[in-house]
């Protein structure tokens, strides 16, 4: 398997019963879209609370938003995730 890496074979992969870089490729649109219209989304959102709280600072509004994003940086994607779906599936 190592000895395939130069070459681009990346191996077998039995559970999608497919060679690995195929099924690789098949789904980076997909992949590569979900990220576009995430920091469509997220950095318009973090520029505008950045300022919001950079112009209040040490304000009920500046700590806030250090809260969030101190979490949001800290908190592993995987346990976000978990949350995310508990919240969505409930409401």
């Amino acid at each position: 398997m190592v000895s395939q890496a130069p070459a681009w074979g990346l191996g077998y992969s039995p559970l999608m019963d497919d060679a690995v870089l195929p099924s690789i490729l098949r789904r980076t649109p997909v992949t590569a879209e979900l990220t576009f219209y995430s920091l469509l989304l997220f950095i318009p959102l973090g520029i505008i609370s950045g300022v919001i709280a950079g112009s209040r600072p040490n304000k009920s509004s500046d700590f806030r938003f250090r809260l969030a994003a101190f979490i949001a940086t800290s908190l592993p994607t995987f346990v976000l995730a978990i949350i995310l779906m508990a919240v969505f599936m409930y409401s």
